[in-house]
């Protein structure tokens, strides 16, 4: 019986613990709760390329090509060993943000097989799908003065006596090759 009477009191302490336990928390205490609402301001970004007047954002346009005098090649012709130039304007101004700006070459049935694209800016030559970096200037937002790059894109045919047959070949179709350039303009991130 004292066992008995021992077991039942054992549980209705535990019982009595457990449910002070779960009964504390109703009692008073100190609480305090703040909220409040963050703002920030998202970082502009007005990057504008162009042709002239013609913008190269939306869809993609024809620009032409000058090809470099060479007095073993007919005018506004090129071959082995020539040069073309297109400028384009890069708008910066308004950008919030520093910009890579990387110019690439895509691939036609039509394009010699030496042909090369490489960019100048501000005196800085880039080949093909190398990063131009413009930094924020002083940590500023690029202004009309400071925010527009001329890009000076340069299509190279190199020449090379192992080509000599595909270059021949290219001479003979004699055609008017249209030469897909990509040019994109990102935010640069470290």
């Amino acid at each position: 019986m004292r066992k008995n009477k021992v077991l039942k009191l054992s549980i209705a302490l535990i019982l009595l613990v457990i449910a002070i336990f779960f009964i504390a928390g109703t009692y008073s205490r100190y609480s305090t709760t703040g909220k409040a609402n963050a703002k920030v301001d998202v970082a502009k970004w007005d990057v504008a390329i162009k042709n002239g007047d013609t913008a190269l954002n939306t869809t993609t346009k024809d620009i032409a090509f000058v090809v470099e005098p060479n007095e073993y090649v007919v005018p506004e012709r090129i071959a082995p060993a020539t040069k073309a130039t297109a400028d384009i304007d890069v708008y910066l101004a308004g950008t919030e943000v520093a910009v890579d700006l990387i110019a690439e070459l895509g691939t036609t049935a039509n394009l010699p097989e030496g042909a090369t694209l490489s960019m100048t800016i501000d005196g800085a030559t880039y080949t093909a799908g190398d990063k131009a970096t413009f930094a924020l200037p002083n940590g500023q937002a690029f202004t009309a003065q400071n925010g527009k790059k001329t890009v000076k894109l340069t299509l190279t045919w190199d020449n090379s006596d192992s080509r000599n047959v595909t270059d021949t070949a290219a001479g003979i179709a004699a055609k008017t090759v249209t030469v897909p350039i990509t040019v994109t303009a990102q935010q640069h991130i470290d």
